[in-house]
């Protein structure tokens, strides 16, 4: 963890006040920071600036990806907008989407159950058949769902044309699934007859597989015909202004986390730096010929000098979210856009996404400490 120095770079700086104590180094007349002291400085701030890199280059990405997804949302909402002031109210829908998906993967279950019987009859094998009766259990619920689409979205304003493309659309799709109806028909039959069964039997059993054939597909169709809105995709610009918003929140939590990691990182780290500091000041103090306040620069105990507590890299500043320093990194688009356009951490501290970092979440800023 880099909450602590690690142990070689305390011994290290140990022994530099160790032997610096022993020469009275710096002397007590200094008004500077020591040499040790400046190179503890130095490499804390090499790793705050190592920080700064891994954030920025982690984040470039999102700030991207959260611009474009931005940009996409604004022109759904733009349309949906207008679809909504055309229509004067919101989409109408009497199932959810998932609700719809669900029942329509049910129903394509049960009829593949249905076909499954039929198939088998004269495969080679099982998984033949029952790979033919995939294929059938796939194509009806998605030619119900169509027709059902078709049917609650029909051009009642449109012109002739428009109205004579939809009937003949309807009856080819219609024509499909009533061949497809009767060649299951016939397999079942088919399959039977080589069961034994009578033919009296066999007819019963025929016509009952067919109605729930036709139930199956006639329940797939009112699922679909509940589940959208009669105006051509308005329900669609919804579902994807919902789906771009959702987007966006999980870029900018992201976001968030990573900034709120490179806060803790950078309070870690000057953290480690003041240990170290103190550190070499107790062990200087302590190996000094002459023991006492006076033999020791004025400003190891002087809260008053700057250089009581030195100041370290201002992460803050380089790479944090400060309007300044977010338009020094420049366009990140061709068409001049700033990062500050697309910059959402400013946001996020205002209770988007809660800074986890202090709770112990991961962050991708862990360098090798110096040696």
């Amino acid at each position: 963890m880099m909450r602590r120095a690690g142990w070689l770079w305390r011994l290290r700086v140990w022994g530099n006040g160790r032997c610096d104590g022993k020469r009275e180094i710096p002397s007590a007349q200094a008004k500077a920071l020591g040499e040790a002291e400046t190179r503890i400085v130095e490499e804390v701030n090499g790793l705050l600036a190592s920080a700064a890199v891994c954030y920025t280059r982690a984040a470039s990405m999102l700030w991207a990806q959260a611009h474009s997804l931005r940009r996409r949302r604004d022109q759904a909402s733009e349309r949906f907008e207008q679809m909504m002031k055309t229509a004067g109210r919101a989409p109408v829908t009497y199932l959810r989407h998932s609700v719809h998906v669900v029942l329509l993967f049910v129903l394509g279950a049960a009829e593949l159950a249905f076909n499954t019987m039929a198939f088998t009859a004269f495969a080679e094998t099982p998984i033949h058949g029952l790979v033919m009766a995939t294929g059938i259990a796939l194509v009806f619920p998605l030619l119900a769902f169509w027709t059902g689409v078709r049917l609650r979205q029909w051009p009642h304003d449109g012109t002739l044309w428009s109205q004579f493309r939809a009937v003949l659309g309807l009856a080819c799709v219609l024509g499909v699934m009533g061949a497809c109806l009767y060649g299951l028909q016939m397999l079942r039959t088919f399959f039977l007859q080589q069961s034994g069964v009578n033919v009296t039997t066999a007819a019963h059993l025929d016509l009952a597989l067919f109605g729930l054939n036709v139930l199956v597909l006639l329940g797939a169709m009112a699922v679909s015909y509940l589940s959208y809105d009669e105006i051509p995709n308005f329900v669609e610009t919804e579902r994807e202004q919902r789906g771009l918003d959702h987007a966006l929140v999980q870029r900018e939590g992201r976001l968030a986390e990573l900034y709120h990691g490179l806060r803790f990182e950078a309070d870690a780290l000057e953290s480690v730096g003041r240990q170290l500091i103190g550190l070499y000041r107790r062990t200087n103090r302590h190996h000094r010929p002459l023991s006492g306040v006076e033999s020791t620069p004025t400003y190891f105990d002087d809260d008053a000098d700057k250089n009581h507590r030195p100041a370290f890299r201002n992460v803050e500043t380089d790479v944090g979210q400060e309007e300044a320093s977010v338009r020094r990194m420049g366009p990140v688009s061709a068409d001049g856009e700033t990062v500050e356009e697309m910059h959402p951490v400013a946001r996020a501290q205002h209770g988007i996404v809660p800074g986890r970092a202090t709770q112990g979440v991961s962050t991708p800023f862990r360098m090798a400490r110096p040696r």
